[in-house]
């Protein structure tokens, strides 16, 4: 306009600048491309509103159906899957994983936050775990038994039964839907846990080639790296790493785990660790 001001227009009364119209009118998955890396989309959007001195009240209750959104448009299918079917379930389990890697890349890391904004490895792999039980229509309760840190983790899988690869042995035997744990060396913060974890990624599958999904210091959400250049130079740093898979944890809540490739096949004993 010549005078430089912002056009508006009456919505219930009131006026409103083409620039909230318009943010109101994209859809769920415009939002998250707009807002990507932003983690909470409510709190974002209103703190830009803010500074621009814009009124979000009228418009709260949409706001808060997006922002459910930005967190489950990618994984609001179903599939229900055969868990007997083990490739059929780690096709879903993968897409899973790459699709919650997605809705949240670029969210911040902070250790210890489990969303809202920012969270970190283990919060990620939790939030990976909670989409893959709700898009393959699996038992809740496994979700629950993912809520907490990288080392609860692992010994979560331990205490389903889930076969345990190290190693080299995960290099060997790489698939989508590895939940693996690393403990890269003494941080302070790791003291008493019995095998030191301080890190958890998860993998996935992509054209032919498998991939590590995570949460890390510096980069947030990140995906793309493949995840025999990731575990080969985690091994070369003299990092320890334990794997198991997501399939069998799906699994063992049925009591059907039969895995492709047990332990026995892999190289060497000290590949695998003891169920406790």
């Amino acid at each position: 306009m010549a005078d430089g001001s912002v056009p508006t227009q009456l919505f219930d009364g009131k006026e409103y600048n083409f620039l909230h119209v318009l943010l109101a009118m994209l859809s769920g998955e415009g939002l998250n491309e707009l807002f990507k890396g932003q983690g909470n989309f409510l709190e974002s959007l209103s703190s830009i509103f803010k500074q621009v001195g814009i009124d979000t009240s009228p418009f709260e209750n949409m706001f808060k159906q997006e922002d459910s959104s930005l967190s489950s448009n990618f994984n609001s299918k179903v599939v229900n899957v055969d868990t007997s079917d083990r490739a059929a379930l780690r096709s879903v389990i993968s897409d899973s994983i790459q699709n919650t890697s997605k809705s949240l890349h670029g969210t911040r890391y902070k250790r210890g936050a489990k969303g809202g904004g920012s969270i970190d490895c283990s919060g990620f792999v939790a939030k990976t775990v909670k989409d893959v039980v709700k898009t393959a229509n699996l038992d809740n309760a496994i979700a629950g038994k993912f809520v907490t840190n990288s080392e609860g983790q692992l010994l979560a899988m331990m205490k389903k039964g889930v076969p345990i690869m190290q190693d080299n042995a995960i290099l060997q035997n790489l698939k989508a839907g590895l939940i693996i744990t690393m403990d890269t060396g003494k941080k302070g913060w790791d003291a008493g846990r019995t095998y030191g974890t301080d890190h958890v990624v998860v993998t996935y599958e992509k054209d032919g080639e498998i991939y590590v999904a995570q949460s890390s210091g510096g980069k947030g959400v990140n995906d793309g790296v493949l995840a025999k250049d990731y575990i080969t130079k985690k091994l070369n740093a003299g990092a320890t790493l334990r794997a198991g898979d997501l399939v069998d944890v799906a699994q063992a809540s049925t009591k059907e785990i039969a895995p492709e490739t047990t332990l026995a096949s892999n190289p060497a004993p000290d590949n695998t660790i003891t169920m406790m």
